[in-house]
């Protein structure tokens, strides 16, 4: 049989255990992908103000923040497999509470739970490393994340199914919305249970510290990095919509199709990614696309046209998040193999502890820029911010894998 190019044939080759997990994350995603866009709206409609949904939205990320440790420290010492079939069918029950009330209190309940659930992210990611072995790693987290950002992808062309039900049958915001909801709660459960025949790991040792010592350098070196990205990319990552319609006074409905667009390429960057890795090696892979991508940040503020910037835009998201899987096969290598669960919840990108603090802090810092008509600065402050991180990733790694002892 002819061999696929760029080591796509190295997909086919996983074991039934990726294979779930890989099911699993593209069914998560696909409510993931609307949600994003359609959750704030209409919370809107139904009569919450701004202040109200800014508190229901910190809930979540608060608490997923608080417990991403303490998950991650029962995730090494007691199941992986068990405490990621749970967060699923945590967040399924979260956005049950959408379907079955309008009132405020069962909002911040249901944000509550979303944080439970994203808390459980870290286990996932320690699971799918027990799950491989160092050769066919990156090629499994590639594929995750392209199911996951292939799902989010045709999630977000759902998105404007609310607004046809509402034309097409003449109900209100309630009733239009409800169908979004109640298939969120399908999708997650659906996900949960796909997990289900996973086998349990052997050995699952009991552990004797409470946070991992074995490995304690090698997350310290990761979160150091994770932690410059993390308060680097509040600064004006997230808060890209609005600064596109600052700048350019554009509405969702064009930021929706760039944004399907941006996420479809990143998918598509997650399948490159393997073959990066073998040819570039991971440190190179990683630091070579992070500062690519930064170098296409600095140049968005200074550029007139939307459509530069729009261009701009989506190739920086589509380099910045090529290295994504192979920086998290990267670091499951360098900890101890007990420790998985504990170091993606400490330093892991989007989900780690390290990430997810200074990154909450420069968003208000990020917003209030803008808000004073600094639309250049956060930019700016981002990309020293990215740039120190990959100089530090260079220095930590550059000599090797920096293996933990094993005993």
């Amino acid at each position: 049989m002819a061999r696929l190019p760029l080591g796509l044939d190295r997909f086919t080759k996983l074991n039934r255990d990726v294979n779930l997990m890989v099911l699993s994350g593209g069914l998560a995603s696909l409510p993931y992908g609307y949600l994003m866009i359609i959750q704030a709206i209409y919370l809107k409609v139904i009569g919450i103000d701004e202040a109200t949904i800014g508190l229901i939205f910190s809930v979540s990320t608060l608490t997923g923040a608080l417990l991403t440790i303490p998950v991650g420290i029962l995730s090494d010492r007691y199941s992986k497999k068990w405490i990621s079939v749970i967060g699923g069918a945590v967040l399924a029950v979260a956005w049950l509470l959408y379907v079955v009330s309008v009132d405020v209190v069962a909002f911040y309940v249901a944000s509550f739970l979303l944080g439970v659930g994203f808390s459980t992210f870290t286990a996932s990611t320690a699971l799918m490393a027990e799950r491989t072995s160092e050769d066919e790693r990156t090629v499994a987290y590639s594929l995750w994340s392209f199911a996951f950002m292939a799902g989010s992808t045709l999630g977000a062309l759902a998105s404007g199914i609310p607004d046809w039900i509402m034309q097409q049958m003449g109900v209100g915001p309630v009733l239009g919305y409800q169908p979004m909801f109640v298939a969120a709660f399908a999708l997650c459960l659906m996900s949960s249970l796909a997990l289900l025949p996973l086998k349990e790991g052997q050995g699952r040792p009991g552990g004797r510290t409470i946070f991992p010592s074995r490995s304690r350098k090698e997350i310290a070196k990761l979160a150091t990095v994770s932690a410059a990205i993390g308060l680097g990319a509040g600064f004006i990552i997230p808060l890209l919509p609005l600064w596109f319609y600052l700048r350019f006074g554009v509405g969702g409905g064009d930021l929706g199709i760039l944004t399907v667009i941006a996420n479809a390429l990143m998918a598509v960057s997650y399948l490159i990614a393997p073959e990066l890795g073998r040819r570039l090696g991971p440190v190179g892979s990683i630091v070579s696309t992070q500062l690519l991508a930064t170098g296409l940040l600095l140049i968005m503020p200074v550029s007139a046209s939307y459509g530069i910037v729009a261009a701009l835009y989506v190739f920086r998201a589509f380099l910045m998040n090529l290295s994504s899987p192979i920086q998290s096969a990267f670091a499951m290598s360098v900890v101890h193999p007990e420790e998985r669960a504990s170091a993606a919840a400490i330093c892991s990108p989007f989900s780690g502890v390290a990430w997810g603090f200074p990154n909450a802090v420069s968003q208000g810092i990020g917003g209030s820029m803008l808000k004073q008509g600094m639309l250049e600065l956060p930019f700016y402050v981002c990309g020293i911010l990215y740039f120190l991180g990959a100089a530090l990733f260079f220095v930590f790694f550059r000599g090797g894998r920096s293996r933990p002892r094993q005993g």
